[in-house]
């Protein structure tokens, strides 16, 4: 108190200034996920994948050695009405990647900045494996209510067929050229990601029945 009764008052207006400035600065750092993350030394890749998901399951990024995630991305096309939740598992706790009922889930400016250091960087190869093997998910069409015509009569012609990589890349044709939600590089908890380290991390994908979704794509970064 003794300083500050030193000063004059142009002094004292200075050092309020200065210390207004410096907590904005503290506050915005505290809670500003895209300014931490584009200092974070990662490596940036991206994994196309064109998975076909109708009801809840479960993938598994697997890597061959010790990886430090420090986040995750996710791409792709969302048919009907219902919730889609998307959550990465990890070292026991789960984070949100997207979810449909948030209507902004996902921070451009992280985005942006992992799709630029994508192009200057090499590949960390990893698998995208089902927890549950399905070519075709299956589709109760006798559930007039669930699905639509069109999808329903689609199902029903691939069902007579052979369920085979054809039959999957006919129905995700089909997928690409109806009407429905389109997400690009969308992350809600996943966009700066601390302590996580391990071999394989569970993504979870919580569908509601006669909702489809394709996974177009994600992009991950490894701390260096």
């Amino acid at each position: 108190m003794a300083f500050l009764e030193k000063l004059n008052k142009w002094q004292k207006l200075n050092l309020i200034v200065i210390a207004l400035f410096l907590g904005g600065t503290i506050t915005f750092l505290a809670f500003s996920k895209p300014s931490i993350t584009g200092f974070v030394p990662a490596t940036y890749s991206i994994k196309d994948l064109e998975v076909i998901i109708l009801r809840d399951q479960s993938y598994f990024l697997n890597f061959e050695e010790e990886a430090k995630l420090k986040s995750v991305f996710i791409s792709g096309k969302i048919l009907g009405e219902g919730s889609v939740n998307i959550f990465l598992e990890a070292n026991g706790k789960e984070y949100m990647i997207f979810s449909n009922e948030l209507k902004n889930s996902g921070m451009d400016v992280i985005t942006g900045f992992a799709i630029k250091e994508i192009e200057n960087t090499d590949e960390i190869e990893a698998d995208f494996v089902p927890e549950v093997e399905d070519i075709l998910p299956d589709i109760d069409i006798e559930k007039k209510d669930a699905y639509s015509e069109e999808l329903r009569a689609y199902v029903e012609l691939l069902q007579k067929e052979a369920e085979d990589t054809e039959s999957k890349r006919l129905f995700i044709e089909f997928i690409r050229n109806a009407e429905g939600y389109e997400f690009n590089e969308k992350c809600v908890d996943t966009c700066a990601l601390f302590g996580l380290e391990g071999t394989n991390y569970r993504f979870i994908f919580d569908i509601d029945q006669g909702t489809t979704l394709l996974v177009d794509n994600i992009v991950y970064s490894i701390e260096r």
